[in-house]
């Protein structure tokens, strides 16, 4: 990751000098939620639940011409992923609550359109986030450590994740000629981030985040 990291800086400022590139800041919330199911298994009584959780969202943004009314817009963002999931079976229901943190990059090709004081825009691309850290509660309240190192083991202390998580994104915004922006946009996790086969677990959700463009 310290690779890609590294590649993703030198690649910006590289780009910096480029005249029609610009800068920017965001932060904003996210609504996330999980879809979570157990393949090949069908007991009577079964189900799996999950419910949105709403986190925190900062980072930073470029915008770089490609051709007239097209850019690439790529995002540096730290991101808290997540969900409650309760599992029932008959009368006996298990809760849980997990935060899931990591570094999101979206990388959209986007349309933008001027529209009275400003652009209106939207885009889609591929989007990677790499985990960072996270912590749960599990079944009995009790504290869950989450661990992102793709080990297949079960454990109450620790829920073991795979570190990248891939999918798909789209944005729709505004942005102002002074450069203050809004920007919404869903994510559709396509990886199976849990190393247990037995298991699925794929993020998705919804983002909300304000910004400034710097001006060159």
């Amino acid at each position: 990751m310290k690779k890609i990291l590294l590649t993703i800086f030198t690649a910006t400022c590289s780009l910096w000098g480029y005249s029609q590139m610009q800068f920017g800041v965001q932060a904003g919330v996210a609504i996330s939620n999980v879809n979570r199911s157990v393949p090949g298994l069908s007991l009577p009584g079964f189900s799996i639940g999950s419910n949105h959780i709403v986190g925190p969202t900062v980072g930073a943004t470029t915008s770089l011409k490609i051709w007239k009314w097209l850019e690439f817009r790529p995002e540096l963002n730290f991101i808290q992923r997540g969900s409650n999931i309760s599992s029932s079976f008959v009368s006996y229901t298990v809760e849980g609550k997990y935060r899931l943190n990591y570094l999101d990059i979206p990388l959209h090709v986007v349309y933008q359109h001027q529209l009275g004081p400003g652009k209106i825009f939207g885009g889609l691309g591929p989007e990677v986030a790499f985990g960072l850290s996270g912590k749960g509660k599990g079944d009995n309240n009790q504290n869950v450590k989450i661990k992102f190192d793709g080990k297949d083991e079960i454990s109450s202390d620790f829920l073991h994740l795979k570190t990248t998580d891939l999918g798909l994104s789209f944005c729709l915004g505004y942005q102002l000629h002074n450069g203050l922006f809004l920007n919404g946009g869903y994510y559709l996790g396509l990886t199976d981030i849990d190393p247990n086969k037995d298991f699925d677990w794929k993020n998705h959700g919804f983002s909300i985040k304000v910004g400034y463009m710097f001006s060159r």
